[in-house]
């Protein structure tokens, strides 16, 4: 046996009391000395290997388990010789590898063991699907050379790759989620803890966490590489804390190269995506897909970094609030959040002018894996609405409204645009009835105007509406009061009976003085503006009822 082997069972012996944290395999016990770091490993001596089958024997011989010490098999600065296979064994204990040279995948499927330790090693990948770790995964500050899997695992504490570095294998697989270059593959698994893909971790390939059960995911001063495709797949994860993707502390944020998606993720409290970096070419997928999101705290969207048209994409998202910047914005065309749903603003822009420029960077050119559906969206302008509404702004949230009718009724060409201008200017889309009364005092008072001054004219005349009386003699009659003449004129329902005695007559011209200088009138002019401002009353009086019935709003 080497000096390697002796220590490891020297220290796992139950019967050993060694205060060493680790069985040492090398000169020194200090984590951080060179002689430890496993890149060097091809020029430590023969006296630090490990044969693989020692693993195998410790882990599987019934004898050898009931001897082992309940703090398992640990070892600093080793070399493994050959593939370690533990598949489907069961112990109480664990396995740490610290800082050691591993360059054949590590085979933990269906296993059930204390915890699975390889701080700072070098390792050729770990196959551990369907494995129950019930003291965590720590493999902070790992190198890995091919594919980490633990899909469909149990860890009954954290999953911890702080600082870790992981690639895809270089061989794509018959599996279906190969071909998106696994590098770190959780899916389905059940945390108990959070998952550290924090402080220097780098993956060259996708990190899969979908379907993944735990209580925080946490990606700061992450780099996850993976153009064109997933680079942090999160689909479905439900996530009993927070999800934090930008900056935390001395931690910078998250750097991502390809899509990162938490569509349909339940995340309990905040989703932080302050300071993150979302990079790619122009012609890639690339940015944040965050479909049918539902968090119980707010969506954090500050000093985001969106490289070459990269997508915000909320459609169907539901937060508790929103916490963004203008500067943070996507640019036309690259921003989707048709349903989604964020109840305040905490923090950024509030009024109904930055809003509406915000929902108009929806519109636009958009990408092909944006895959966001052609023509007016209207569930956008209602949630700012209400969100303005609920914040006491109930005039924004009357221009937000107004916005969208302008919108809803430009789809339907040059017919649809000029209903909807009359609308619009009339009773502002039953959102400003009074607009109606506005314009209704400026048509009759134009009315009143005009009547006057066929008065004084003398084109307007008597109609003798019961009989005509005899010429001789005094005669008496309706006087003509040119105010009420034009409310009568007017208002359909209201009768002054000033209409019903009088009525220009379209044959006769007079001329009035203003200003010192004689203006002919004509009585057909009069009778033409008082046909139009009998259909205005009817028109002004009927959308004036129809607004404040609210048969034209329909929210």
């Amino acid at each position: 046996m080497t000096r390697c082997e002796r220590a490891i069972l020297e220290y796992a012996d139950l019967n050993t009391m060694s205060p060493a944290e680790y069985a040492v395999c090398g000169s020194s016990t200090k984590l951080d000395d060179p002689s430890n770091d496993p890149a060097n490993a091809a020029s430590w001596d023969h006296q630090r290997d490990v044969r693989a089958e020692l693993f195998r024997w410790i882990f599987v011989d019934p004898d050898v388990i009931r001897q082992v010490d309940p703090g398992g098999v640990a070892m600093l600065g080793a070399r493994i010789v050959g593939a370690i296979h533990l598949e489907n064994v069961r112990t109480p204990f664990g396995l740490s590898l610290v800082r050691s040279a591993i360059p054949e995948v590590i085979g933990l499927e269906g296993s059930d063991i204390g915890w699975f330790a390889a701080p700072g090693s070098n390792v050729g990948g770990i196959e551990a699907g369907g494995s129950h770790m019930r003291g965590g995964v720590f493999l902070n500050g790992v190198k890995a050379s091919a594919r980490v899997f633990f899909g469909n695992s149990r860890i009954d504490n954290d999953f911890n790759c702080a600082g870790g570095s992981f690639v895809h294998n270089k061989q794509v697989s018959a599996e279906p989620w190969d071909a998106e270059k696994p590098a770190l593959f959780l899916g389905a698994a059940t945390i108990q803890g959070p998952i550290w893909l924090t402080e220097g971790f780098k993956a060259d390939g996708a990190v899969f966490i979908n379907d993944v059960t735990c209580n925080g995911v946490f990606c700061f001063d992450g780099r996850f590489i993976n153009p064109g495709r997933a680079a942090l797949f999160a689909w479905g994860a439900n996530v009993s804390g927070g999800v934090v993707l930008g900056n935390s502390g001395q931690w910078s944020a998250m750097e991502a190269d390809g899509l990162v998606q938490l569509d349909n993720a339940k995340v309990g409290g905040v989703v932080l995506v302050s300071g993150a970096k979302f990079l790619g070419k122009a012609t890639e997928p690339h940015g944040l897909s965050a479909g049918a999101l539902s968090a119980g705290g707010a969506f954090v969207w500050q000093k985001v970094t969106l490289q070459d048209g990269a997508t915000l994409d909320l459609r169907r998202a539901s937060v508790n609030g929103l916490i963004d910047d203008e500067g943070s914005w996507p640019l036309p065309g690259r921003l989707a959040i048709d349903g989604f749903s964020y109840g305040d603003f905490y923090g950024g822009p509030s009024d109904w002018r930055s809003r509406l420029r915000w929902i108009g960077r929806t519109s636009g050119q958009h990408p092909s894996w944006l895959n966001y559906s052609a023509g007016f969206h209207q569930q956008p302008y209602r949630e700012l609405a209400k969100v303005l509404r609920e914040r006491g702004d109930q005039a924004g949230a009357t221009r937000v409204l107004i916005a969208e009718e302008d919108l809803r009724f430009a789809q339907f060409g040059l017919v649809g645009r000029a209903w909807g201008g009359f609308l619009k200017y009339t009773i502002g889309y039953g959102r400003r009835p009074v607009l109606a009364v506005f314009w209704s005092i400026i048509v009759v008072a134009v009315g009143t105007v005009l009547v006057a001054i066929g008065k004084r004219s003398g084109v307007i005349r008597p109609t003798w509406p019961e009989s005509i009386p005899p010429k001789e003699g005094k005669i008496g009659y309706e006087r003509l009061h040119p105010l009420l003449y034009s409310f009568d004129v007017f208002l359909p329902f209201v009768n002054f009976h000033q209409e019903h005695y009088w009525w220009p007559d379209a044959d006769q011209t007079g001329e009035y003085s203003i200003l010192g200088r004689r203006i002919r009138f004509s009585g057909s002019l009069l009778r033409y503006y008082l046909w139009a401002q009998i259909t205005a009353g009817w028109l002004l009086s009927a959308i004036f009822l129809a607004a404040v019935t609210g048969l034209i709003r329909n929210d």
